[in-house]
């Protein structure tokens, strides 16, 4: 019996590796693999292809073909269930600056922000980044209780971080920052999100400090430019 004209064949269910992100900049999806910290794209076949599957789910005959490269690599796995390839959760877009209170200074806040700091970065070196990100995970999973108001913490945690800042004067640190910062923001009740982005044509990646939709340790001007692959 011959085959029904446009038949859609389904060959499998997939869904990403764990340990695995993706998002469309530019028309062009970047991944982020955690487990072997490091950022890569595919070919444009490839990226029609995966494209295709996140927005029409399993996928079908050609474009099974064409997502070889990733099933065979591991990255795309059997999935027991249909479904779109998506990420777990969805990102809010930063839309708004944080504007910062006037407040007294806390040297107690100072030294927080300063041991929080040395151990971002100490960690950021010595560990995987797999393992970096799972503690930040676990640690915002532990936050019990939230700060009745939250802006004024925030303002005392930029404060505590800006007296920091004739002993950290590398630049290009932006993941330890954020991580420290995140961190003391957990400390002082306030549920904040660590958000990692890429931008490309030069690719570029970055991090910083989320609060719902606003910017709390950087600029809307400044992160409009990347895409969010991964928060926490």
């Amino acid at each position: 019996m011959g085959r029904a004209p446009n038949c859609r064949i389904f060959i499998m269910h997939v869904r990403l590796r764990d340990g695995l992100h993706y998002c469309t900049c530019v028309g062009r999806t970047i991944f982020l693999d955690v487990k072997a910290n490091r950022y890569f794209a595919v070919s444009a076949e490839v990226d029609r292809a995966f494209q295709a599957l996140t927005h029409d789910g399993a996928p079908v005959e050609p474009t099974s073909k064409a997502l070889e490269p990733l099933l065979s690599a591991g990255l795309l796995v059997p999935a027991d269930v249909p479904g779109l390839i998506t990420q777990p959760y969805e990102m809010i877009p930063a839309k708004q600056d944080f504007h910062r209170r006037p407040v007294k200074p806390s040297f107690f806040a100072g030294a927080q922000a300063l041991a929080h700091r040395y151990r971002a970065a100490r960690k950021v070196r010595g560990q995987p980044f797999a393992t970096v990100l799972k503690n930040v995970r676990e640690r915002k999973a532990s936050l019990t209780s939230v700060a009745p108001d939250p802006s004024g913490e925030i303002s005392l945690v930029l404060a505590a971080f800006a007296s920091t800042a004739p002993v950290f004067r590398a630049r290009n640190q932006c993941l330890p920052q954020s991580i420290a910062f995140h961190r003391l923001c957990l400390d002082r009740g306030v549920p904040a999100t660590l958000v990692i982005g890429v931008s490309v044509n030069p690719f570029a990646a970055h991090c910083w400090v989320q609060l719902d939709d606003m910017v709390i340790n950087d600029r809307v001007e400044r992160i409009r430019q990347f895409t969010p692959i991964l928060e926490i």
